[in-house]
């Protein structure tokens, strides 16, 4: 698999596929490894990989570049299809373990871009680089950004213009408030929460975000940025808040789908391990640089972000996410999720083809436990067979290799150990707690 890493001037992305003796897995992903051999053939394939370089970085850091703009002039800090039904189960439980691999990866309707430019790199970078980020992947990854970057620009005269300043101030507003009070206190409240914003959104409610062509571009924005930061704030410390929150998302999304692809992308910047990727750090990168890619923040100071925030941040993002993918429609919407079920077992299989390393397996470790302990439960309805083994093996081959190679903190790694011993000892995982029940609203 190839790796993805973004330095100051360089980024290298790793041959298309790489050996791995992670044979106990058997699945597919790892047989392509097979067809790679010889000096010349592993030389073709790095050669296309070097191949693939700057334009990462660029779009990346103009996106960034873009949203930073439009973070000083905001006067406050913001924070598919559906599984098949059951009866697709027997089909499902037939289906082999070769499954469990990232060619179940669906395709994500981000505008596809084109890497071109050369990036040298050494023979040492090449070795460190094996088998950490997969190139489907990667190319989502840097669509999506892609995608953020060319949204927000279509926008930058609106959010840059003085006379616009109180307008932009009403639409921040009428953001805040409903998103800030969304909960699962009864269904007249939620139906309330995504009323509003609803009606905002196609500008039949003041502000009228059609007043200005832009307006409504730069409302759905702020909205996705806002919902995301949610995930960081609010659902790390109040777990059971994604629920309620995911229940607006999805509803949202039914009815504006560029919101919904706003929102992964949103996603996929501030937590690039919902995609998944885990960037590697290469030689030459300063720490900084490396950091600010995984995620972490840094103080005015440049004093980084304590390990164990960073993880509850992480750990609130993927909770959020793992909750759009299993949250059913209200009455009376017939159709399906636009972000199911199938994408937490995509996550889920491409993180079974990642190589474990010491710098990422608590992370690692805290993001698979956060998805087992929201979406596991109907995981294992919607596919017992496949599921139950994936988490043999997950137990018996996977968590192994990341207790070889270490973790920074020991605690991640062993609550994941000790929630596989009771889940596969059990035959089951509970619902999560909060969860809203299919008919709440």
């Amino acid at each position: 698999m190839p790796h993805f890493v973004s330095t100051k001037d360089k980024i290298v992305q790793n041959m298309d596929d790489i050996a791995s003796d992670f044979a106990c897995l058997k699945v597919s992903a790892l047989k392509k490894a097979s067809r790679i051999s010889g000096k010349k053939e592993i030389e073709r394939h790095w050669q296309h990989m070097k191949e693939n370089g700057k334009a990462i970085q660029e779009h990346i850091a103009i996106s960034r570049s873009h949203m930073a703009r439009e973070q000083q002039v905001s006067i406050s800090n913001m924070q598919n299809n559906d599984v098949q039904e059951c009866r697709d189960e027997e089909k499902q439980q037939n289906l082999q373990t070769e499954n469990i691999t990232t060619s179940n990866i669906s395709q994500v309707t981000f505008p596809i871009i084109n890497i071109k430019e050369n990036v040298s790199t050494t023979e040492s970078e090449k070795d460190h680089l094996d088998g950490y980020v997969d190139k489907e992947l990667l190319q989502i990854y840097v669509n999506s950004q892609k995608f953020l970057e060319d949204y927000v620009k279509s926008f930058d005269e609106f959010l840059q213009s003085p006379t616009e300043k109180s307008f932009r101030f009403e639409i921040q507003k009428a953001i805040n408030i409903p998103v800030n009070t969304i909960s699962g206190i009864n269904e007249q409240h939620l139906r309330d929460k995504y009323e509003r914003l609803h009606n905002l959104l196609k500008g039949t409610c003041w502000p009228n975000v059609k007043q200005h062509p832009q307006g409504t571009a730069y409302c759905k924005n702020i909205l996705a940025k806002k919902i995301v930061s949610q995930g960081e704030t609010l659902i790390s410390s109040k777990p059971k808040m994604a629920f309620p929150i995911a229940a607006v998302i999805v509803a949202l999304w039914n009815d504006h789908s560029d919101f919904g692809d706003l929102l992964l992308s949103h996603f996929h910047n501030v937590c690039p391990f919902t995609v998944p990727v885990f960037m590697p750090k290469i030689v030459g990168q300063s720490n900084e640089d490396y950091y600010k890619l995984m995620g972490y923040k840094y103080a005015e100071d440049g004093t980084i972000e304590k390990h164990d925030k960073f993880l509850r941040r992480m750990s609130g993002l993927m909770r959020l996410y793992a909750s759009i993918t299993i949250t059913t429609q209200r009455k009376g919407v017939n159709k399906s999720n636009p972000h199911g079920l199938q994408n937490a077992w995509r996550w889920l299989a491409a993180i079974l083809n990642i190589e474990p390393r010491k710098e990422v397996s608590d992370l690692c470790a805290t993001l698979l436990l956060d998805m087992f302990e929201v979406a596991g439960s109907t995981l294992w309805v919607a596919y017992p067979k496949q599921f139950h083994k994936l988490l043999i093996l997950l137990s018996e081959e996977y968590y192994p290799r990341m207790q070889n190679v270490g973790c920074i903190g020991g605690g991640p790694l062993a609550r994941l150990e000790e929630f596989l011993r009771n889940s596969l000892a059990k035959g089951s995982i509970a619902p999560p707690e909060g969860q809203l029940p299919p008919d709440f609203w």
